[in-house]
């Protein structure tokens, strides 16, 4: 029953579950990388109207800033962009 078609099932299965693991961290971090670019971007546009799109994308950056520890990192990427897009503060 262990034979090589045996073994070759578990790895192919073993690799899927890799690959989805790696998907779901990778699509994680781009959302980290995209979310303070995009925010700074639509309030650098028109300050007065970023839209109800724009806020609920970052909402969940904002609640990973202000309720983890990754606060002090976060918050120094969002400087830097906030920094390129609206100017120093």
């Amino acid at each position: 029953m262990d034979g090589p078609e045996h073994c070759d099932a578990k790895e192919v299965s073993r690799s899927h579950t890799v690959l989805w693991v790696f998907s779901i961290v990778a699509m994680f971090v781009l959302y980290l990388l995209t979310a303070p670019p995009v925010y700074f971007r639509a309030l650098s546009k028109d300050p007065k109207h970023v839209s109800w799109m724009t806020t609920a994308y970052i909402r969940p950056y904002a609640w990973l800033s202000e309720k983890t520890p990754l606060k002090v990192p976060l918050d120094a990427y969002s400087r830097m962009w906030r920094n390129r897009f609206l100017g120093k503060r």
